[in-house]
């Protein structure tokens, strides 16, 4: 079972975003742990699978992680539960970065993207895993669930604007409702 996932930058170590699976996060100790490792020697990775000595937390833990192909984020998982299956988790999180590089790009694909794409990235990580269980990681299959980004979705979001509009006019709450009648207003009875 998935706990969390934990998107970091390569080049500080810092935190981009973070995804919990279940009701509590891990350990913020963890991710210190794990930062630490990569600061203190950046151009050594760490291995994909590190064991957490028990100077750190308590309950055995272990770390997975993998890269993107531009080197630019890492994909994190804390597993703190037994048992688990080190070569499976590694895999899983080798295809959430497929499906990331896909959606975005294997060279743009860095700290700048996920940022500016939270929503897409949350959605796309929530539909992978879904209440720590592995749902679907085939990226077709995604792209039907979680729409690739463009300008005009980020416009509308940001806007507010997402589903039915009626142009020229100031919207309410009311407006952003279908309305046979404003439909035929707009549009008249269009019957053959």
């Amino acid at each position: 079972m998935f706990e969390s996932i934990y998107i970091l930058d390569t080049a500080s170590a810092a935190l981009i975003l973070q995804h919990t699976y279940t009701g509590r996060p891990p350990p913020t100790s963890l991710l210190e742990y794990f930062q630490s490792l990569l600061l203190n020697d950046p151009h050594t990775p760490p291995p994909s699978v590190v064991p957490v000595p028990s100077n750190v937390v308590i309950t055995p833990s272990v770390l997975f992680h993998t890269r993107s192909s531009n080197d630019n984020i890492l994909l994190l998982s804390p597993v703190t539960q037994e048992p688990h299956d080190a070569a499976g988790v590694v895999e899983l999180l080798m295809r959430i970065m497929r499906v990331l590089e896909d959606y975005f790009g294997k060279e743009k694909l860095g700290r700048g993207i996920v940022e500016g794409n939270f929503d897409v990235v949350e959605e796309l990580l929530g539909e992978i895993i879904d209440n720590g269980e592995i749902m679907t990681t085939e990226p077709n299959a995604l792209r039907d669930i979680v729409l690739p980004p463009s300008l005009l979705n980020k416009v509308m979001s940001a806007a507010g604007l997402q589903g039915y509009l009626q142009f020229g006019s100031k919207l309410t709450d009311k407006d952003r409702m279908f309305h046979p009648a404003h439909y035929l207003r707009y549009h008249g009875d269009e019957r053959p």
